[in-house]
């Protein structure tokens, strides 16, 4: 009975361990990237040309693009804004929710540059290359 007891209790605490790191990986703040030096800065089209080995090295840093502006999906919570010359080689950045006051101004075809995290890419023969960035903020210097 004695360690049924100890048992119990053994995986209450285990649990309440693993629920106290759930939260605070959850409730993290994420860094500005305003405040972040970016690790490189590059325009659409030579971060496209990149094959996908050299995507993956630079997954998870902080990069700037400039590009055009292909897309814009914008609503009071959330925005996604693509970046390229066709539907077929995009860059889609979701946007840091701090600065969204500035994106619904953008149409299609104004020419901008984003700071923000790579987080992945999608190469596809068939559906083209897709590079994906969030947390990305408008850089206007």
């Amino acid at each position: 009975m004695k360690n049924i007891k100890e048992i119990i209790v053994g995986v209450l605490l285990f649990g309440i361990v693993i629920a106290s790191i759930i939260y605070w990986q959850a409730t993290k703040e994420v860094e500005d990237p305003t405040n972040v030096k970016a690790a490189a800065t590059m325009r659409v089209d030579e971060l496209m040309a990149r094959d996908e080995a050299d995507i993956k090295a630079i997954n998870g840093e902080i990069i700037e693009v400039t590009g055009i502006v292909l897309a814009n999906e914008t609503d009071a919570t959330s925005s996604t804004i693509s970046l390229g010359m066709n539907e077929m080689e995009v860059i889609v950045c979701q946007m840091d929710d701090r600065h969204l006051e500035n994106m619904s101004k953008l149409t299609k075809g104004h020419f901008v540059k984003f700071r923000g995290k790579l987080t992945g890419q999608d190469f596809d023969e068939m559906m083209g290359k897709t590079i994906q960035m969030k947390n990305c903020v408008l850089v206007t210097q």
